[in-house]
């Protein structure tokens, strides 16, 4: 897969465009992956996008977190979800393991799908590796559909959970733009 971040950009900021022009007062792009493109997005537009980097930013400082791992799909593993997670905190997987998770995720992306009972056990022993053998204090759930893993209940293990993040921080941006009316 080409790795085309300006033409991403150029797309998503069209479609934004096209968002601000029939009213909208901010556009959110509600999936990690692309993100990006979020600096080419920015450029080629002409109102404020909720950046859900900022969030994942804040949310390990809020947290307080020194130690964690990623899982989503392979770009935003092995980017630290382009660069909003200090790599010197990061654990990074092993390039099988990160290959799994990749394919897992991806599997449940495309196919609309929640995790089944296998799934789970495998991230929830990764998990269970991650912060035993390595510190890790909590796995960022950086893949939107992961939340979906535990939406009926909540996992053993800490996590940080992206998704919840950024609709907390749409949410916030909404408050805001309404107070500012």
């Amino acid at each position: 897969m080409k790795n085309n971040r300006a033409g991403l950009g150029d797309y998503l900021g069209s479609l934004s465009t096209d968002l601000f022009a029939a009213g909208a007062d901010m556009v959110a792009v509600t999936a990690v992956a692309p993100h990006l493109a979020i600096r080419e997005l920015r450029s080629s537009t002409t109102g404020p996008i909720v950046n859900v980097l900022d969030c994942v930013t804040k949310g390990i400082a809020d947290a307080g977190l020194k130690r964690v791992a990623i899982l989503g799909n392979r770009m935003v593993m092995d980017s630290n979800i382009f660069g909003a997670v200090a790599d010197e905190i990061v654990v990074q997987l092993d390039s099988k393991t990160a290959q799994e998770v990749h394919d897992t995720y991806t599997d449940i992306a495309l196919n609309g799908k929640r995790g089944t009972q296998p799934e789970m056990d495998y991230f929830t022993d990764l998990a269970k590796g991650l912060t035993e053998k390595h510190d890790v204090q909590a796995i960022v759930l950086a893949g939107t559909d992961l939340s979906s893993f535990y939406a009926d209940e909540p996992p053993s293990f800490p996590i940080l959970d992206v998704a919840s993040l950024h609709i907390e921080q749409i949410m916030q941006a909404l408050e805001n733009e309404s107070d500012a009316r």
